[in-house]
């Protein structure tokens, strides 16, 4: 297939965005009870270092851990060191709440990205294969309704993959982002109470311990741009014009199947027989019954059972002006023998004033 690099990617985007997909379902279903059982266990202790330990058999993550552990204090002598202990505690704080929630959003923005951009990857296989499509239609010559609908169809298969692969990712980040949002108010939840118990608030005025519970907030952090996971319904209308200029071109061609240059006679009129089937002979001699090409022995067999069924079929025939004249009286010789006896010719009403062209050697 010709957009196979487009396949390649999709199949790619896919297998990232399932690995996470599965990574993360796993990590957030063991996160949300480790933090519930963590903290529970925490208010139950006696100590901070007893807390601890306690804690380290529930925490399997990694994620209330790092809290407590930053509770310890040691840069002592350093400008981490400076101002008073709540301040210290907030950044300390902050600073391990940041990196706890960088490990809960690590693959958010794959998801989004997959989610995104995965159909407009699946819009670029359709496009570049229906542009082969009609290439190759038209390098053929001859537009039947299964030339075109095969490859056409083959190349809307890319934006139903497209979706196939942008569906899950959009689900799984939407799914995930609420159960990261619910631990990340927990955890802020448990850092500004262990702020307040490590903090000694008690040994503060009133007005530095209101400044530092109204400065703690969410912790001060400043929420960036979120990665956008919407599903484009740009591709989809894209789409559908595809189809629409497809329709537009390949119609008008679809009602002529095969393409021949009728000779032009003034007479000639279009058959209106209930009754019929058609003989072509194109260019190079090749015979088609009813739009199949056929040899003589099988186009004899099947006017044959034709006859039998009605011997009063009549039979349209279309022949190239370029075709030799033998082959034209081969071709009513086989019908003829079949038991048809009605041979009716097609040819294009000839222009008002035209010239007659005679072959040489042809005389009225």
């Amino acid at each position: 297939m010709s957009a196979s690099w487009s396949q390649v990617l999709l199949l790619a985007m896919s297998v990232a965005s399932w690995v996470v997909i599965l990574w993360k379902a796993w990590l957030l279903h063991r996160a949300l009870g480790d933090v519930a059982r963590s903290t529970a266990v925490f208010w139950q202790s006696v100590s901070i270092e007893e807390a601890s330990q306690k804690v380290a058999a529930f925490d399997r993550e990694a994620l209330v851990l790092p809290l407590i552990d930053a509770t310890k204090l040691r840069a002592i002598g350093t400008l981490g060191a400076a101002g008073d202990r709540a301040q210290q505690l907030t950044r300390v704080l902050r600073d391990a709440l940041h990196a706890i929630l960088h490990k809960l959003q690590f693959g958010q923005v794959l998801l989004a990205t997959v989610g995104s951009t995965a159909p407009f990857v699946g819009l670029l296989g359709t496009v570049w294969g229906i542009y082969h499509a009609l290439i190759g239609i038209a390098s053929a010559g001859q537009i039947t309704i299964d030339k075109v609908s095969g490859p056409v169809g083959e190349a809307l298969i890319m934006t139903a993959a497209g979706l196939a692969v942008a569906i899950p990712a959009v689900l799984a980040y939407n799914i995930f982002g609420r159960h990261i949002g619910r631990i990340e108010a927990d955890l802020e939840g448990f850092a500004r109470d262990l702020r307040g118990v490590a903090g000694g608030p008690s040994g503060l005025s009133p007005q530095t311990r209101n400044a530092c519970t109204m400065g703690f907030g969410r912790l001060e952090r400043i929420q960036g741009p979120q990665p956008m996971s919407d599903i484009n319904v740009t591709p989809l209308v894209d789409v559908m014009l595809v189809l629409v200029v497809i329709f537009i071109i390949t119609a008008p061609l679809l009602a002529s199947t095969i393409r021949l240059d009728l000779p032009k006679a003034e007479g000639a009129q279009s058959s209106d027989v209930p009754r019929f089937v058609t003989l072509v002979v194109d260019k190079s001699g090749q015979v088609f019954l009813n739009d199949k090409p056929v040899k003589l022995d099988e186009l004899a067999r099947n006017l044959a059972q034709t006859a039998g069924r009605n011997p009063d079929t009549e039979v349209q025939l279309r022949a190239d002006e370029a075709v030799p004249y033998g082959r034209v009286v081969e071709v009513m010789g086989v019908a003829q023998k079949a038991g048809l006896s009605r041979i009716g010719f097609v040819a294009e009403p000839k222009p008002a004033g035209a010239p007659v062209k005679l072959r040489p050697g042809h005389h009225f």
